[in-house]
C-alpha cells in the first residue's frame, strides 16, 4: 500500500459510513504499514468512548459491534507490525462488546511462551499461524511475521504436510539466524 493510499484509507476510519470504516480497518490491517497503527488506535478509542455504557445498544446495532471487532483485528493481527501482550491488554481495556473481549482473550492466550508456530502444507498450499496471527499464506509471509518478534522469543513449531521436514528446517534456521528459538514438537 502506498503512503498516499494508506493516508486515504486511514481518513475513512473516522467517516460516518460504518461499512467504509470497516473496509478501511480491514485494508489497513492487511496491507498497511506501521504508520497505520495510530489512526487505528484512534478509531478504537473513538469506538470505546462512543459505545461505553451502551453495550446492549451496541449488540442490537450489530454494525457497531462488527466495526469494533474489525478495528481490533486490524491492530491485533496486522500483517506488517507486531501487537504485543501489552498492546492486547490495552485493546482488552477498550473493548465494549463481548465479541471484542472474547477475540482479545483468545489472542492473549496465544501469547504464552513458548509461542506456537503451526504450518499446514498440503496440495501445494501453505497455511501458517504464529501466536495470534492466522491465515499466513506463504513461507515468506511467515518469515516476515517472525522477523517482527523480539530476539530471544521462544517458539514451539508444528508442521504438517509435505515437505514437512524441509519446511521445519527452514523455519528453525530462519529463527536461529534472527535470534529466535524455534523448537519442533
Amino acid at each position: 500500500m502506498s503512503p498516499g493510499l494508506e493516508r486515504y484509507m486511514a481518513a475513512y476510519l473516522m467517516q460516518g459510513d460504518v461499512r467504509l470504516k470497516r473496509t478501511a480497518a480491514e485494508s489497513l490491517g492487511k496491507y498497511g504499514s506501521p504508520t497505520a497503527i495510530p489512526p487505528l488506535w484512534g478509531a478504537l478509542h473513538y469506538c470505546h468512548d462512543y459505545w461505553k455504557g451502551k453495550e446492549a445498544e451496541l449488540v442490537r446495532n450489530g454494525e457497531g459491534e462488527f466495526l469494533e471487532v474489525e478495528i481490533r483485528n486490524a491492530i491485533a493481527r496486522g500483517r506488517h507490525w507486531l501487537a504485543t501482550d501489552a498492546d492486547l491488554r490495552t485493546i482488552q481495556s477498550l473493548c465494549v462488546s463481548e465479541r471484542c473481549i472474547y477475540e482479545t482473550d483468545r489472542d492473549l492466550s496465544a501469547w504464552r511462551e513458548p509461542l506456537t508456530i503451526g504450518v499446514d502444507a498440503f496440495f501445494g498450499r501453505l497455511r501458517a499461524q504464529v501466536a495470534q496471527y492466522y491465515n499466513i499464506e506463504s513461507i515468506d509471509a511467515l518469515e516476515e511475521k517472525l522477523a517482527q518478534f523480539p530476539k530471544g522469543t521462544h517458539f514451539m513449531l508444528s508442521v504438517h504436510g509435505e515437505p514437512a521436514e524441509s519446511l521445519a528446517a527452514r523455519i528453525r534456521t530462519y529463527g536461529a539466524d534472527h535470534g529466535l528459538t524455534v523448537v519442533s514438537r
